[in-house]
């Protein structure tokens, strides 16, 4: 079965304020936007995503097998 992921770039160094696998509410302060990486401006760049092969969370520059539209998803 395939796991939904998260995935965020371009964060100000060092404001990351939670853990691989830790659970978020609605409003949470996660890190700070920043300029990091081939970007002009400061953004986030925000995903969700599943991998169908192994997936590190901890690496950087994976593929997923498919981002989702987070609007099309059916959060309860």
């Amino acid at each position: 079965m395939n796991k939904l992921y998260t995935r965020s770039a371009h964060l100000e160094k060092s404001s990351i304020m939670v853990e691989v696998g830790d659970t978020v509410v609605t409003g949470q302060v996660i890190a700070k936007m920043g300029n990091s990486g081939r970007s002009e401006v400061r953004h986030l760049h925000f995903e969700l995503g599943t991998k169908t092969d192994a997936f590190d969370p901890c690496e950087m520059s994976q593929n997923f097998t498919w981002v989702h539209d987070p609007a099309q998803l059916d959060f309860q």
